[in-house]
């Protein structure tokens, strides 16, 4: 098994701890070390560190993480050297959560377990395992995968920058969708009648393609292109055309 580590949630909480007697290298090393600690909560598989390079949302929604602010200092440093140091994966155009999602879900590297404390992973099949939760951690079923993805569809993101369904918050959206996680088309119609009666009908298709992490059908390895979801027919976005955003 190969434990699909979000090393960014890592590199940016070890730079919240520097210190003035930090280094770049100081920092890589309580990186790596943290990366193992992790890794051996999927039962101490080998390591593949997640990250992102670009980011089709903000292509198709300027607003995504616009809100965000710098990378703290010494953070590509920190990178360089985890990259220079263990197995990583990177897939041009998408986000660190898109990679593991696509490895998750693929036979890439046969069974793997993904280790991150972020939330929008519940949205992947498979194995999922919470380094500050561990009581939470276990085995995303494809049902539940497709109700977190809904649910996350309404409630929106602050952190991300997506607001989803005005005034839906966590109990209306569990209310609207209590029951149907057997059928993502009765969960699309529930959240499409949200919102409508909200008057922003138009915008729930948007919030559904920033919600969903992306799985190993959503990616064409060979033409480099994702497709944006949607219920009928999904429209096809090129990776290799972005520019950096």
């Amino acid at each position: 098994m190969k434990a699909l580590i979000d090393i960014e949630i890592i590199i940016h909480r070890e730079l919240s701890k520097a210190n003035e007697t930090s280094t770049p290298a100081s920092l890589i090393d309580a990186c790596v070390r943290r990366a193992w600690e992790w890794r051996g909560l999927a039962g101490n598989c080998e390591p593949i560190l997640c990250i992102s390079d670009n980011n089709f949302r903000k292509v198709i929604a300027p607003f995504y993480k616009a809100h965000r602010s710098d990378k703290p200092d010494h953070y590509e440093e920190v990178l360089a050297g985890l990259k220079e140091r263990m197995p990583h994966r990177t897939i041009h155009g998408l986000e660190a959560d898109d990679v593991m999602g696509i490895l998750q879900t693929s036979d890439v590297y046969g069974p793997t377990a993904i280790i991150s404390i972020d939330k929008d992973m519940k949205t992947i099949p498979g194995r999922l395992v919470n380094p500050d939760k561990l009581l939470e951690s276990g085995v995303v079923t494809e049902d539940e995968a497709n109700y977190n993805w809904m649910y996350q569809t309404l409630v929106g993101d602050t952190a991300d920058g997506f607001k989803g369904c005005p005034r839906v918050g966590p109990v209306k959206a569990e209310n609207a969708l209590d029951g149907l996680s057997g059928s993502l088309t009765d969960m699309w119609e529930a959240v499409l009648q949200l919102f409508y009666a909200a008057g922003h009908d138009g915008e729930a298709l948007l919030n559904a393609r920033l919600a969903r992490i992306l799985r190993r059908d959503d990616y064409d390895h060979a033409t480099k292109t994702i497709k944006l979801w949607h219920p009928e027919e999904h429209e096809t976005f090129d990776l290799t055309k972005m520019e950096v955003v």
